[in-house]
């Protein structure tokens, strides 16, 4: 979709909970190091980047000494409960 002039994409947004967005902040991060997405073109990691960017000036939990600890409890919070 773009706006009227026709010109820029129309943005779309995409709640998430603050232990979704830590948890989903590390699997960038764990992948990107890893390099092992398979995308079919350059613009897929474009936006992956983009999206682990944005995360990345969000977020505070990452730059903390207990960055290990946090994600484990936002992971737990996240899991379901069946696991």
């Amino acid at each position: 979709m773009t706006d009227d002039s026709g010109d820029e994409p129309d943005g779309v947004s995409i709640e998430l909970s603050h232990d979704e967005a830590l948890v989903l902040f590390e699997w960038l991060a764990h992948r990107d190091e890893a390099g092992d997405l398979p995308l079919e073109d350059q613009a897929e990691q474009r936006v992956l980047w983009d999206i682990h960017a944005g995360l990345e000036s969000t977020l505070e939990e990452p730059f903390r000494p207990d960055y290990a600890k946090l994600l484990a409890a936002a992971r737990n919070r996240v899991r379901d409960a069946t696991e």
